[in-house]
């Protein structure tokens, strides 16, 4: 159920919440409360619910955020490393003057492939 406010009050109100986590994120993570976190969580998993590409629908970056909320909400977040990929590019051989690099795939040393870790 949505709960209708003044579009001013209401931008105010997000802007003060995001004063007051600014303080703490140089740390890299900040303390939500559960309640707030959970709700927002719930709102944005309706608000993006997937893309359709055929019809210009794309939501690829709002799905990603969505994600790592779920990740977060587990405790767990992308590895920062292979980007959640669970694997990172790794030079064989050759050099970039002579345009012969060589590279594979390789599983990630950081998360050893799983793609996340845990928030610590």
């Amino acid at each position: 159920m949505a709960i209708k406010v003044r579009t001013e009050v209401y931008e105010e109100a997000l802007g003060a919440l995001r004063d007051a986590v600014s303080h703490e994120a140089y740390k890299g993570y900040v303390e939500v409360p559960q309640t707030l976190f959970q709700a927002v969580l719930d709102n944005l998993k309706e608000m993006y619910e997937g893309c359709d590409h055929s019809v210009g629908i794309c939501m690829c970056s709002e799905l990603l955020m969505v994600r790592e909320l779920v990740l977060a909400d587990n405790g767990r977040e992308s590895c920062r490393s292979c980007a959640g990929e669970g694997f990172v590019a790794w030079k064989v051989s050759g050099t970039l003057m002579e345009g012969n690099l060589v590279w594979e795939d390789r599983t990630c040393p950081k998360c050893q492939g799983v793609g996340t870790q845990q928030i610590v």
